[in-house]
Protein backbone atom coordinates (compact mmCIF):
# COMPACT_ATOMS: atom_id res chain seq x y z
CA UNK A 1 0.00 0.00 0.00
CA UNK A 2 2.87 2.40 0.75
CA UNK A 3 4.10 1.96 -2.84
CA UNK A 4 0.69 2.95 -4.21
CA UNK A 5 0.52 5.94 -1.86
CA UNK A 6 3.93 7.01 -3.14
CA UNK A 7 2.80 6.57 -6.74
CA UNK A 8 -0.20 8.84 -6.38
CA UNK A 9 1.79 11.33 -4.30
CA UNK A 10 4.11 12.11 -7.22
CA UNK A 11 1.68 11.54 -10.12
CA UNK A 12 0.19 14.81 -11.38
CA UNK A 13 -3.59 14.54 -11.51
CA UNK A 14 -5.52 15.47 -14.59
CA UNK A 15 -6.99 18.95 -14.49
CA UNK A 16 -10.25 17.16 -15.20
CA UNK A 17 -10.49 16.25 -11.53
CA UNK A 18 -10.15 19.88 -10.45
CA UNK A 19 -12.81 20.88 -12.97
CA UNK A 20 -15.37 18.21 -12.11
CA UNK A 21 -14.74 17.59 -8.39
CA UNK A 22 -17.39 20.14 -7.34
CA UNK A 23 -19.93 18.44 -9.61
CA UNK A 24 -19.09 15.01 -8.19
CA UNK A 25 -19.23 16.36 -4.64
CA UNK A 26 -22.69 17.80 -5.28
CA UNK A 27 -23.94 14.53 -6.79
CA UNK A 28 -22.61 12.60 -3.80
CA UNK A 29 -24.22 14.99 -1.34
CA UNK A 30 -27.57 14.73 -3.10
CA UNK A 31 -27.48 10.97 -2.53
CA UNK A 32 -26.00 11.19 0.97
CA UNK A 33 -23.10 9.03 -0.20
CA UNK A 34 -19.60 9.05 1.36
CA UNK A 35 -17.57 12.12 0.41
CA UNK A 36 -14.46 9.97 -0.18
CA UNK A 37 -16.07 8.42 -3.26
CA UNK A 38 -15.03 11.59 -5.09
CA UNK A 39 -11.64 9.90 -5.47
CA UNK A 40 -12.97 6.70 -7.03
CA UNK A 41 -12.65 7.88 -10.66
CA UNK A 42 -9.05 8.87 -9.87
CA UNK A 43 -8.41 5.32 -8.63
CA UNK A 44 -10.21 3.79 -11.61
CA UNK A 45 -8.90 5.86 -14.50
CA UNK A 46 -6.62 8.60 -13.23
CA UNK A 47 -9.60 10.84 -14.06
CA UNK A 48 -8.71 10.61 -17.75
CA UNK A 49 -11.81 11.17 -19.85
CA UNK A 50 -10.63 8.94 -22.72
CA UNK A 51 -9.79 5.95 -20.52
CA UNK A 52 -10.72 2.55 -21.90
CA UNK A 53 -10.01 -0.99 -20.78
CA UNK A 54 -11.73 -4.01 -22.27
CA UNK A 55 -15.40 -3.00 -22.54
CA UNK A 56 -15.22 -0.33 -19.83
CA UNK A 57 -14.51 3.31 -20.52
CA UNK A 58 -14.69 6.89 -19.29
CA UNK A 59 -13.46 8.31 -15.99
CA UNK A 60 -15.80 5.97 -14.11
CA UNK A 61 -14.85 2.94 -16.24
CA UNK A 62 -18.49 1.98 -16.64
CA UNK A 63 -19.34 -1.36 -18.28
CA UNK A 64 -21.71 -1.08 -21.26
CA UNK A 65 -24.64 -3.08 -19.87
CA UNK A 66 -24.85 -1.00 -16.72
CA UNK A 67 -24.52 2.18 -18.76
CA UNK A 68 -27.44 1.16 -20.93
CA UNK A 69 -29.47 -0.05 -17.95
CA UNK A 70 -29.20 3.34 -16.25
CA UNK A 71 -30.12 5.26 -19.37
CA UNK A 72 -26.90 6.20 -21.14
CA UNK A 73 -26.80 6.22 -24.90
CA UNK A 74 -24.23 3.72 -26.16
CA UNK A 75 -24.27 2.97 -29.87
CA UNK A 76 -22.09 3.18 -32.97
CA UNK A 77 -22.09 6.97 -33.02
CA UNK A 78 -22.37 8.00 -29.36
CA UNK A 79 -21.05 6.66 -26.09
CA UNK A 80 -22.22 8.77 -23.16
CA UNK A 81 -19.89 6.96 -20.79
CA UNK A 82 -17.32 9.52 -21.98
CA UNK A 83 -19.64 12.33 -20.88
CA UNK A 84 -18.30 12.96 -17.38
CA UNK A 85 -21.44 14.53 -15.96
CA UNK A 86 -23.80 11.91 -17.39
CA UNK A 87 -21.45 9.09 -16.39
CA UNK A 88 -21.14 10.49 -12.87
CA UNK A 89 -24.89 10.35 -12.36
CA UNK A 90 -25.06 6.78 -13.63
CA UNK A 91 -22.00 5.57 -11.73
CA UNK A 92 -23.30 6.96 -8.44
CA UNK A 93 -26.78 5.55 -9.00
CA UNK A 94 -25.21 2.17 -9.71
CA UNK A 95 -22.98 2.35 -6.63
CA UNK A 96 -25.92 3.41 -4.48
CA UNK A 97 -27.97 0.47 -5.74
CA UNK A 98 -25.06 -1.84 -4.96
CA UNK A 99 -24.95 -0.43 -1.44
CA UNK A 100 -28.64 -1.21 -1.00
CA UNK A 101 -27.79 -4.78 -2.02
CA UNK A 102 -24.64 -5.34 0.04
CA UNK A 103 -24.78 -2.77 2.82
CA UNK A 104 -20.99 -2.44 2.66
CA UNK A 105 -19.11 0.08 0.52
CA UNK A 106 -16.07 -2.14 0.03
CA UNK A 107 -18.27 -4.88 -1.41
CA UNK A 108 -19.79 -2.20 -3.61
CA UNK A 109 -16.39 -1.29 -5.04
CA UNK A 110 -15.55 -4.94 -5.66
CA UNK A 111 -18.90 -5.55 -7.33
CA UNK A 112 -18.56 -2.37 -9.37
CA UNK A 113 -15.14 -3.28 -10.77
CA UNK A 114 -15.74 -7.01 -11.21
CA UNK A 115 -19.55 -7.43 -11.42
CA UNK A 116 -22.08 -8.43 -8.79
CA UNK A 117 -22.13 -11.96 -10.18
CA UNK A 118 -18.38 -12.38 -9.75
CA UNK A 119 -18.52 -11.06 -6.21
CA UNK A 120 -21.44 -13.31 -5.33
CA UNK A 121 -19.58 -16.38 -6.56
CA UNK A 122 -16.56 -15.37 -4.48
CA UNK A 123 -18.70 -14.87 -1.38
CA UNK A 124 -20.21 -18.31 -1.87
CA UNK A 125 -16.78 -19.90 -2.21
CA UNK A 126 -14.95 -18.05 0.54
CA UNK A 127 -17.69 -16.80 2.86
CA UNK A 128 -18.73 -13.36 4.02
CA UNK A 129 -16.12 -13.25 6.79
CA UNK A 130 -13.24 -12.93 4.30
CA UNK A 131 -11.08 -9.94 5.27
CA UNK A 132 -10.84 -7.06 2.84
CA UNK A 133 -7.10 -7.45 2.37
CA UNK A 134 -7.53 -11.12 1.47
CA UNK A 135 -9.28 -10.08 -1.71
CA UNK A 136 -6.18 -8.22 -2.82
CA UNK A 137 -3.47 -10.48 -1.37
CA UNK A 138 -5.03 -13.71 -2.61
CA UNK A 139 -6.45 -12.34 -5.87
CA UNK A 140 -9.89 -13.68 -5.04
CA UNK A 141 -11.31 -11.52 -7.84
CA UNK A 142 -9.74 -10.39 -11.13
CA UNK A 143 -9.89 -6.67 -10.30
CA UNK A 144 -9.00 -5.90 -6.69
CA UNK A 145 -6.35 -3.23 -7.21
CA UNK A 146 -9.10 -0.62 -7.05
CA UNK A 147 -9.28 -1.14 -3.27
CA UNK A 148 -5.62 -0.23 -2.76
CA UNK A 149 -5.75 2.58 -5.31
CA UNK A 150 -8.88 4.05 -3.77
CA UNK A 151 -7.56 3.97 -0.21
CA UNK A 152 -4.34 5.66 -1.36
CA UNK A 153 -6.19 8.37 -3.30
CA UNK A 154 -8.72 9.01 -0.52
CA UNK A 155 -6.01 9.15 2.12
CA UNK A 156 -3.80 11.53 0.18
CA UNK A 157 -6.72 13.61 -1.04
CA UNK A 158 -8.15 14.17 2.42
CA UNK A 159 -4.67 15.11 3.69
CA UNK A 160 -4.30 17.61 0.83
CA UNK A 161 -1.33 15.72 -0.62
CA UNK A 162 -2.59 14.92 -4.11
CA UNK A 163 -0.97 16.84 -6.96
CA UNK A 164 -3.14 18.85 -9.30
CA UNK A 165 -0.50 20.21 -11.67
CA UNK A 166 2.75 18.88 -13.09
CA UNK A 167 4.58 21.87 -11.57
CA UNK A 168 3.94 20.77 -7.99
CA UNK A 169 6.84 19.54 -5.93
CA UNK A 170 6.77 16.17 -4.22
CA UNK A 171 5.14 16.53 -0.79
CA UNK A 172 6.55 15.00 2.35
CA UNK A 173 4.21 12.16 3.31
CA UNK A 174 5.01 11.68 6.95
CA UNK A 175 1.79 9.80 7.65
CA UNK A 176 1.91 7.30 4.77
CA UNK A 177 3.16 4.34 6.88
CA UNK A 178 -0.01 4.64 8.96
CA UNK A 179 -2.00 3.06 6.16
CA UNK A 180 0.23 0.00 6.06
CA UNK A 181 -0.16 -0.47 9.80
CA UNK A 182 -3.96 -0.42 9.78
CA UNK A 183 -5.99 -3.46 10.57
CA UNK A 184 -8.16 -4.55 7.60
CA UNK A 185 -10.56 -1.72 6.87
CA UNK A 186 -14.14 -2.93 6.81
CA UNK A 187 -16.08 0.25 6.10
CA UNK A 188 -15.55 3.67 4.60
CA UNK A 189 -16.36 5.06 8.04
CA UNK A 190 -13.11 3.51 9.30
CA UNK A 191 -11.22 5.26 6.51
CA UNK A 192 -13.00 8.49 7.34
CA UNK A 193 -12.10 8.21 11.02
CA UNK A 194 -8.48 7.43 10.13
CA UNK A 195 -8.17 10.49 7.91
CA UNK A 196 -10.13 12.70 10.30
CA UNK A 197 -12.98 13.12 7.84
CA UNK A 198 -16.70 12.68 8.24
CA UNK A 199 -18.16 9.79 6.29
CA UNK A 200 -21.91 9.70 5.77
CA UNK A 201 -23.63 6.47 4.84
CA UNK A 202 -26.94 6.52 2.97
CA UNK A 203 -29.97 5.27 4.79
CA UNK A 204 -31.19 1.92 3.55
CA UNK A 205 -34.48 1.88 1.72
CA UNK A 206 -37.10 0.57 4.13
CA UNK A 207 -40.03 0.98 1.81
Amino acid sequence: LDKVVGHYAVMPLSETFVLYAPYIDSALAQRDMPHELRYLPVALSGMKANSQQDDRCGVWMLPPLEGLHYGLRIDETTDERYDIKAATQVALDYLNDLYQQYGDWWYCLLAYTNSPTALQHTLLRHGTETALWDYTKQDLLPNTQVIVNFIACAYLGEQGLLHFTAKDTTPSITKAPLMAELEPIDTLRTLGDTTNTTTAEPAKDTS
